[in-house]
C-alpha cells in the first residue's frame, strides 16, 4: 500500500499514486520507500540515478533542470542557459557612443547609425576608415581633398580600361558618371583649379590625353549639375585651358566637349550669375577655335541656346559681357558656312 512521507514529494514508485492522497503514513514503509533507486526525470539526458529521498535534492541541481531566460522568457536546460544567456539577443547592452541597445540589434545599430562606428570612406580609392560623426568633415577636408581626388581618378580610369575591353565603348560614359558620389562636388572643383596652376616646367598640371575626357565626363556629372558654383570652375577651367592653346584645342575636340557643354549652357539660360555667364562665353570663345569643336556645336543644338544666352538681361546691361558674347558667336560662326546659316536661322545675325 501507499505511504505518505515529507521526503517523498514525486510520485509513489511502487503504484504511481501521488502521495498524500488517501495515504496511511508508516514510517517503516516510508523508509523502505526513500531508499528505493530511481532515475531522474531528465533522464535519458541526466544520467543520475539516486534513493528516493534525494530525488528532490538532485532536481533543484540538475544540470538539465528548466531555467527561464531573463531576456528572452524561453526555457533551456540549465547547461545550456549558461551558455545561451551571455549571447541572448534580447540581453540588453550600452553601445560606447551611448545608445541602448540589444546584442541582437547591436551590429544593424553600428552598421546604421552608430556616430562612433568605424566606417569605410565612400570616395573611390580612399581606404580609410572613419568614424560615422567624423565622415562628413574627412570627406571635405582639404587636407585629404588631392588624395581622395586622384584616388577616384585612379578608380575611373581603371574603370575605363575594364570597360574599353569587356563591355565596349557604349557603356563608359554611363559607368563614369555613376561612378563618382554625388557629394564630390567641391573635390571636382578643386581638382579643376589645380589643373590651370602652373607647373614646374612652365605649363599646367592638365595633360591632355589622360584629362580631357575626363573633364568632358564631368560636365553631365550629377555633382557638377547639381551645383551651384561648380558649372562656372568648370566653364572656366575649360575657358583657361583651352586659351592660345591650339593642343588643348585638339584634345577637348577629340573629347567632343561640344555636344557635352549644350545642355550645361541651357541650364544658364536662367542663371543670376554674371560670372557663369562671362565664363560660358570665354569658353565658347576660346573652343571654338577649333573648326571640329565649332561644327559640332553647330549641329549639336547650340544656336537657339547660344540665342537665348544672348537675350539675357545681364547681357544688355553689361557691356563686357555683350562684347564677350560678340567675340564669341564670331569665333562660332568663322570660316564655317554651315554654322553661318545655323546661327542665321535662329536669328543671331541680323544688323545690330
Amino acid at each position: 500500500r501507499c505511504v505518505e512521507a515529507s521526503s517523498i514529494p514525486h510520485l509513489c514508485p511502487i503504484c504511481g499514486a501521488e502521495a498524500g492522497t488517501g495515504c496511511v503514513s508508516d514510517p517503516d514503509s516510508a523508509r523502505v520507500i526513500e531508499n528505493l533507486l530511481i532515475r531522474c526525470e531528465k533522464a535519458p539526458k541526466c544520467e543520475w540515478v539516486g534513493p528516493v529521498a534525494q530525488l528532490g535534492q538532485h532536481t533543484g541541481s540538475c544540470p538539465f533542470r528548466d531555467v527561464e531566460c531573463a531576456h528572452c522568457k524561453k526555457l533551456f536546460s540549465t547547461r545550456d542557459h549558461e551558455v545561451h544567456e551571455p549571447q541572448c539577443p534580447k540581453k540588453p547592452l550600452v553601445c560606447e557612443c551611448g545608445a541602448s541597445t540589444t546584442i541582437g540589434d547591436r551590429q544593424q545599430h553600428l552598421s546604421l547609425t552608430c556616430p562612433k562606428a568605424h566606417v569605410p570612406c565612400p570616395i573611390p580609392g580612399c581606404t580609410q576608415q572613419v568614424p560615422r560623426e567624423e565622415l562628413s568633415s574627412h570627406t571635405t577636408a582639404d587636407s585629404t581633398a588631392q588624395q581622395h581626388l586622384h584616388g577616384a581618378l585612379a578608380e575611373v580610369e581603371s574603370l575605363r580600361r575594364r570597360l574599353a575591353q569587356v563591355e565596349g565603348p557604349l557603356q563608359i560614359e554611363h559607368e563614369l558618371i555613376q561612378r563618382l558620389p554625388g557629394g564630390t562636388g567641391g573635390l571636382i572643383v578643386r581638382w579643376m583649379a589645380s589643373l590651370t596652376l602652373p607647373a614646374d616646367d612652365e605649363g599646367t598640371h592638365f595633360e591632355p590625353e589622360r584629362d580631357a575626357d575626363l573633364l568632358v565626363q564631368l560636365i553631365g556629372h550629377p555633382a557638377v549639375r547639381g551645383s551651384r558654383e561648380a558649372p562656372r570652375h568648370l566653364l572656366q577651367c575649360l575657358a583657361d585651358l583651352s586659351a592660345n592653346n591650339s593642343v588643348n584645342q585638339a584634345a577637348f575636340a577629340a573629347a567632343k566637349v561640344g555636344p557635352s557643354l549644350v545642355p550645361l549652357l541651357d541650364e544658364l539660360v536662367s542663371t543670376d550669375s554674371e560670372a557663369s555667364l562671362e565664363a560660358a562665353f570665354r569658353a565658347l570663345l576660346n573652343l571654338a577655335i577649333h573648326p571640329a569643336t565649332r561644327l559640332a556645336l553647330a549641329h549639336s543644338g547650340l544656336p537657339p541656346v547660344f540665342m537665348r544666352l544672348l537675350s539675357h538681361p545681364a547681357v544688355d546691361q553689361d557691356a563686357f559681357l555683350a562684347t564677350a558674347a560678340m567675340w564669341a558667336l564670331v569665333n562660332l560662326t568663322s570660316g564655317c558656312p554651315e554654322a553661318e546659316a545655323a546661327y542665321g536661322g535662329c536669328g543671331g545675325l541680323r544688323p545690330g
